[in-house]
């Protein structure tokens, strides 16, 4: 079971699809989130939508985040013997480590955004004017990092094995 496991989780082809299906998963996400934005709610349940709308995008990003830049360990950790070092030398581990980080990154950074946001909400009216200038922006851009890092790999060409 863990031979069949770590050959599709050291798949590069698996790890394009995790991330085409986030991409597909955030997009209706960042369109909800312009939908609410121009809304006719008013006041501080528009800023909980649009606050509730962004955790959901960014806890999502943490979750895929975590798994591909944890992708390495759980190979290594599945199955040595069915040679993940060919797996993970190739540059699709490398990508998806660094676009994994990225994605964690931009999700913690998003959490803690919604969370100035709401206590800076209840103290002056600007909560809507906040999550559009700042979260609406890393909406996109973990869009783009999505769309790019599946693009890249389907797009990489498969490097020889080496044989030792």
């Amino acid at each position: 079971m863990n031979d069949k496991l770590s050959i599709i989780i050291g798949n590069k082809k698996f790890s394009a699809f995790v991330a085409g299906l986030v991409f597909l998963l955030i997009i209706p996400l960042v369109i909800q989130f312009i939908l609410i934005a121009q809304s006719d709610i008013e006041g501080h349940e528009k800023v909980e939508k649009l606050v509730r709308d962004q955790e959901n995008i960014a806890l999502i990003l943490i979750g895929v985040g975590t798994f591909l830049s944890g992708r390495r360990i759980i190979l290594t950790w599945l199955d040595d013997s069915i040679s993940p070092q060919s797996e993970l030398r190739d540059e699709t581990s490398r990508m998806c480590e660094i676009n994994g980080f990225y994605l964690i990154l931009l999700g913690s950074f998003m959490e803690v955004l919604d969370q100035l946001i709401l206590h800076i909400e209840s103290l002056v009216d600007i909560g809507v004017i906040l999550e559009l200038t700042f979260n609406f922006p890393l909406d996109l851009l973990s869009s783009f990092i999505l769309a790019r890092l599946c693009f890249k790999i389907l797009c990489s060409k498969q490097e020889p094995e080496q044989t030792a």
